[in-house]
C-alpha cells in the first residue's frame, strides 16, 4: 500500500488546488512512483506492479474516486455536405497511385488545457480553459511512405520555450502571427514549396508532374480548388 497512498496523496494535492488530472496521469505518476519505491522497498509486492485499466479501476474505488467529463463544443462538421463530395474526390484521386495521393490537416494544439475527461473525488466547479495554443499542418502520403515536416505557427516570433530563437535556427518550419493561425498567405507559401518538391520528381516519379490540391472552405486557405 506503500505506493498507493503516496499516489493519493499527490492526487489529493491537485485536487484541493483545483487541478485536473485523469487516468493516463495518474498511471503515468504510479510507474514513477514505483520506481522510486524499487530502491527503498525491494519486498514491497506494489514494485512490480503493472498499471493496467483494472488497476486504475482498482484504485478509483479503493479512494472514493469518480470518473467526470467535461462537456464541451459540439462539432460543426457538416456530415451530409462531406457524404455528398466523397464521390467526386475518390473519382478525382483514382488517377493517382495510393503513394503520389497525400492529405494534410490543419489542428490546434492546446499545449496547455487541462484533460476533458478527469478523476476526482467529486465534480469540480468549472474555471476559464487555458487558451494558449499552436497551430500545426500535418501532411502525409496514402501509403505512409512520405511525410512532410510539419508546419507549426505560434504567436511569438522567438518563443521563450525555445532560448528566443526562431524556427529557421532550430531548422524546423515555424511562423508567427498575434493569433497563431492559419492565413491564406501562409498556407499558399506551404502549398508552393510542396508543390516545388512534387515537381522535383522526390516525391510523385509517377506522377508526370500532374500536381492538384483540393482544400476546404477555410477562409485560411486559398480557396476550394487550386491547381499547381
Amino acid at each position: 500500500m506503500h505506493l498507493e497512498r503516496a499516489l493519493y496523496s499527490w492526487a489529493n494535492h491537485r485536487f484541493n488546488r483545483r487541478i485536473a488530472i485523469n487516468g493516463p496521469m495518474i498511471k503515468t505518476k504510479a510507474a514513477a512512483l514505483q520506481s522510486t519505491l524499487k530502491s527503498r522497498l525491494p519486498q514491497d509486492k506494489w514494485t512490480s506492479l503493472k498499471f493496467s485499466e483494472g488497476w486504475l479501476a482498482g484504485f478509483k474505488h479503493l479512494w472514493g474516486l469518480r470518473t467526470f467529463r467535461s462537456h464541451g463544443e459540439s462539432g460543426d462538421c457538416d456530415n451530409d455536405a462531406v457524404e455528398e463530395q466523397l464521390p467526386l474526390l475518390r473519382e478525382q484521386l483514382s488517377a493517382f497511385a495510393l503513394k503520389d495521393t497525400f492529405n494534410g490537416d490543419e489542428f490546434g494544439l492546446n499545449y496547455s488545457m487541462a484533460p476533458d475527461v478527469t478523476v476526482a473525488r467529486e465534480r469540480m466547479p468549472g474555471k476559464k480553459k487555458a487558451k494558449e495554443r499552436i497551430s500545426v499542418l500535418a501532411c502525409a502520403n496514402g501509403d505512409g511512405s512520405e511525410r512532410i515536416p510539419l508546419m507549426t505557427i505560434g504567436s511569438a516570433v522567438k518563443p521563450r520555450e525555445v532560448k528566443k530563437k526562431t524556427g529557421k535556427q532550430w531548422g524546423f518550419d515555424y511562423h508567427a502571427n498575434k493569433k497563431a493561425w492559419m492565413t491564406q498567405s501562409l498556407f499558399f507559401d506551404w502549398l508552393q514549396r510542396f508543390a516545388r518538391i512534387a515537381l522535383c520528381d522526390c516525391l510523385f516519379p509517377s506522377a508526370q508532374h500532374d500536381v492538384k490540391s483540393s482544400t476546404h472552405g477555410c477562409w485560411g486557405h486559398c480557396g476550394d480548388q487550386a491547381s499547381l
